[in-house]
């Protein structure tokens, strides 16, 4: 019986040990996958010269999304869902105004998704590759922006990906607590 006790709390001890390792496996798996679908659309629309357009969807369904989708068509190419636990989150308390070598100087945003102010005059949530490489919006203007991810609540889980829109540059970013590092 003792030994049977000793097995359970260790086996407990164990599990409460791994969860925040898992979080952050699903954190950087989503930060991948973002990063994958973002340089595969690129990649594609300059292969294919054509133009490929990637849709966020932080909300709806299916929550925490990305469709990449054929613009000449209009056909999906291929839709991905986040891990559990992460989301398109733009923690409270990060850097309001970093630096300009950090985030490429694209920070400070209110919003998680945040592309060029589009057609609305608002931030969007798509971003169009054209056959160029260049990344634009819907006015065929350069496209600059920003995605956050996050476990929600936690502020040190925060990866972000800056866009640019004329050489449709992607690169990927990790808070350390007090600043930005390219990843």
């Amino acid at each position: 019986m003792i030994v049977m006790a000793i097995v359970v709390i260790a086996g407990s001890i164990l599990i409460i040990q791994m969860n925040p390792a898992r979080g952050q496996a699903n954190v950087n798996t989503a930060f991948n996958t973002v990063m994958t679908t973002l340089r595969s659309a690129r990649e594609t629309a300059i292969s294919q010269r054509k133009n490929y357009t990637v849709t966020f969807n932080p909300t709806g369904y299916p929550a925490n999304s990305m469709t990449t989708t054929l613009v000449d068509t209009n056909s999906v190419i291929s839709s991905t869902t986040l891990p559990t636990g992460v989301a398109f989150d733009l923690e409270s308390g990060l850097p309001s105004s970093p630096p300009a070598n950090q985030l490429d100087g694209m920070g400070g945003g209110t919003s998680a998704i945040a592309f060029d102010v589009g057609v609305s005059g608002t931030p969007t949530n798509s971003i169009t590759f054209m056959p160029d490489g260049s990344a634009v919006d819907a006015n065929f203007n350069y496209n600059f922006g920003i995605v956050y991810l996050a476990q929600p609540g936690n502020k040190l889980s925060s990866r972000a990906i800056t866009v640019l829109g004329p050489t449709g540059r992607i690169r990927g970013w990790r808070y350390t607590g007090s600043y930005w590092f390219t990843l």
